[in-house]
């Protein structure tokens, strides 16, 4: 019979986390001989996690289970947005913020063969980021530090710029992160799967720290983050973004106001061609739709009784009124239905009784 290693739980979850074809994982962990030594972590009782055990439990000895993935290895077959122009636009900023002092070498090397993306976040969190070069059990994260040394990765973070800080636009406020902005833009816009039935409308970029630009939305999934104008396909494939930067971001068509402004500037991006497009209230207006049909387009969406601008329609209390009649007639026809069913099975299964007349 052949030897059977024995590990500890950290050893067992490093392995895990170099193994890229592992579906799911169990690890049985052994109670501590001693009983004053707790088995106990600082997670949930119901919900276990790695991220909670103790000392005694990364030492302890452990089983493991794994359950392997059949789908083939995915790789990349080609790069859309991080490709060679990208990578070699970013380096001419950053050099420019280098003190005169030797730091690492910032020039761009050819990735490896293979490559590995390390989903930090997700799998393994810290306190701080410094952590994950410690050598101690109960912190180390080897998979980070095999992958970049620590003082290159504090170089990186400290010297890495995608525009030069001293020739930025005061009026932008943005101006820090707009060379990549735009390229990504001129990517989206390139790879743009040519789908006709678009959507507008504003997306939130999570952020929770402290910026001059971050919105709060209420009743939005993400409520804190960066406000962006956007236009997409049906499948939420992003076409186009423009990052708002408060009231007068867009408003290039004072006469039609803010939310046509955003529309048409959003539309000047997109290959020629006719297409259908889907908005919400913010946006419609009628110079809006009268605009998109000269143009060769068609517009749908919702409008604000203030922009009907007296035309022909139903009160919109009346209009309220009439779908609740509508829906509570259809809950009427509904029940009426239900019960003359239930009336015509209960009329089905009665017993029947042979009459017999006497002579």
């Amino acid at each position: 019979m052949a030897n059977r290693k024995t590990l500890n739980v950290n050893q067992i979850i490093s392995h895990l986390e170099e193994d890229d074809d592992v579906f799911t994982a169990d690890i049985f962990i052994t109670p501590p001989d001693n009983w004053q030594n707790s088995d106990e972590d600082s997670g949930d009782e119901e919900f276990a996690s790695i991220n909670n055990l103790s000392r005694h439990q990364l030492l302890a000895e452990a089983e493991l289970r794994v359950t392997r993935s059949s789908q083939p290895e995915s790789r990349i077959v080609n790069e859309l947005v991080g490709d060679e122009e990208t990578v070699h636009s970013i380096p001419s900023t950053s050099s420019v913020s280098q003190p005169p002092q030797p730091i690492s070498s910032l020039t761009v090397t050819q990735p490896p063969p293979k490559r590995r993306r390390v989903e930090v976040t997700r799998k393994w969190s810290v306190s701080r980021y410094r952590m994950y070069w410690e050598q101690r059990v109960d912190c180390s994260f080897p998979t980070v530090a095999a992958l970049m040394s620590r003082n290159r990765f504090e170089d990186l973070l400290r010297y890495f710029h995608v525009a030069d800080n001293n020739n930025l636009d005061p009026s932008d406020k943005f101006a820090k992160v707009r060379p990549l902005w735009k390229l990504l833009n001129a990517r989206w816009v390139k790879y743009y799967p040519g789908d006709k039935n678009l959507s507008i409308d504003e997306s939130m970029i999570p952020y929770y720290g402290k910026h001059g630009t971050k919105q709060h939305i209420h009743g939005k999934p993400i409520r804190f983050g960066y406000k962006s104008w956007s236009i997409c396909t049906r499948l939420g494939y992003l076409i186009y973004g423009e990052l708002y930067q408060g009231a007068s971001t867009g408003n290039t068509h004072p006469e039609l106001g803010v939310g046509a402004s955003v529309v048409l500037d959003l539309i000047s991006k997109l290959p020629q061609g006719s297409y259908s497009f889907y908005f919400d209230n913010f946006f419609t207006s009628l110079p809006l739709l009268e605009e998109l049909q000269k143009m060769g387009h068609d517009g749908t969406g919702t409008i604000r009784a203030n922009r009907t601008e007296k035309a022909p329609l139903k009160d919109p209390k009346e209009m309220k009124k009439q779908v609740e009649d509508l829906i509570i007639n259809v809950l009427i026809y509904y029940l009426i239905s239900l019960l003359l069913d239930i009336t015509t099975i209960t009329l089905s299964q009665w017993p029947r009784l042979n009459v017999v007349q006497n002579p």
